[in-house]
């Protein structure tokens, strides 16, 4: 039953069109696997990032800009006599403006307190609840679109005034519980064409087969690999992890895994041209590997939607390197945060009020 292989010698070997496909498909699911594999180092390295590097200037960032706000909200409460009434307009305007622009960038989590009250006092509304009911309505415009794309999900358990990462990961796992329940569900029972019939019938022979294929690759793997066989260490070694990592899957009837155990010791023969497995079980072998490749596709197109990588949504599109786009966001960041240094320092002047109705006098000429 185990593919076997040999080393190609004087003459090449002509393959046949399952064998051609064989190989080709191996050739592709290590290629996928490989992409996945860097995808996953890059996203890892990138989320490294972010939390090491470019989270705690976002914070830095986020506690300057509250400062500022929070002095120039003194001079309109506790100074307003000194400003005319266009000016406190235009002085209200901007404050609500840079609330505005602070909850929007900074998670839920990390709203300054202080400035929550002075948003209840300035636009009469919290923001936390602003926050939360603005996440309640996503979450019921989101579940009638999927329930219109055909999954039957319920965010009833998802709270809108949790974190956007907590609210993430329990959508992601409420989608994928839905999924799940949906693919095993029963069909409703509809008349059956010919056609139907006939490719149904030949859908479960091939998964008798493959069923029937599990002992035999099982056994046939055990026989090459057994590592009471092996007199090498290094080599005795490799297949006890091997072994292992078959026996488990043989216990959990996991045929794909002990295909792809065989097809990397496949791979470590360096030829795949001596192929002398019947074409039959290799058309098995290949409905397997088919299945395997789109699965690896799956995996890879929907992986920066793991929850895990929420983070780094705003950072991973348009095929650039996520580090790459965090490094840029971190000196816009740097700018932002020297112009709100400059800002204090002004604020902390004794002419601050003079330089304040300055710059909103051009506010409100601007507004003119």
């Amino acid at each position: 039953m185990l593919v076997e292989v040999t080393k190609a010698e004087t003459s090449k070997v002509n393959l046949s069109t399952a064998q051609k496909t064989f190989k080709r498909l191996c050739v592709k699911i290590k290629n996928l696997q490989e992409q996945l594999k860097a995808s996953e180092k890059t996203l890892d390295q990138a989320l490294d990032y972010y939390h090491e590097t470019l989270s705690p200037a976002l914070k830095q960032a986020g506690k300057l800009d509250a400062e500022c706000i929070k002095k120039i909200y003194n001079f309109y409460h506790k100074s307003a006599h000194s400003f005319s009434k266009h000016e406190l307009q235009a002085l209200k305007k901007t404050l609500c403006n840079q609330l505005t622009d602070y909850f929007d960038a900074v998670p839920v989590d990390d709203f300054d307190e202080e400035l929550c009250e002075i948003s209840k006092v300035l636009k009469g509304a919290d923001p936390r609840q602003e926050y939360e009911d603005s996440m309640s309505a996503g979450l019921e415009d989101l579940q009638e679109y999927l329930k219109s794309q055909g999954a039957d999900v319920d965010f009833s358990n998802i709270n809108g005034g949790d974190g956007m990462e907590e609210i993430m990961r329990k959508i992601q796992e409420t989608v994928i519980d839905s999924l799940q329940s949906n693919s095993e569900a029963e069909p409703a029972a509809k008349p059956k064409s010919k056609q139907q019939t006939i490719k149904e019938q030949k859908a479960e022979e091939l998964a008798n087969m493959q069923k029937k294929g599990l002992t035999g690759i099982y056994r046939e793997l055990a026989k090459i690999i057994h590592p009471d066989l092996e007199q090498d260490i290094t080599l005795k070694k490799e297949k006890e992890e091997v072994m292992k990592q078959a026996s488990v899957a043989y216990e959990n009837n996991d045929l794909h895994t002990l295909l792809m155990l065989q097809i990397d010791w496949i791979n470590k023969a360096d030829s795949i041209d001596g192929i002398t497995t019947s074409d039959e079980t290799l058309k098995v072998y290949n409905s397997i590997l088919k299945t395997q490749v789109d699965e690896v596709q799956r995996a890879i197109e929907v992986e920066t939607y793991n929850s895990k990588y929420f983070v780094l949504a705003a950072y991973t599109h348009k095929g650039k390197n996520p580090i790459t786009q965090m490094k840029s966001k971190l000196k816009v960041i740097h700018t932002i945060m020297e112009d709100c240094k400059n800002k204090l320092t002004l604020l902390l002047k004794p002419n601050a009020i003079s330089e304040l109705k300055k710059a909103l006098q051009q506010i409100y000429l601007y507004n003119i």
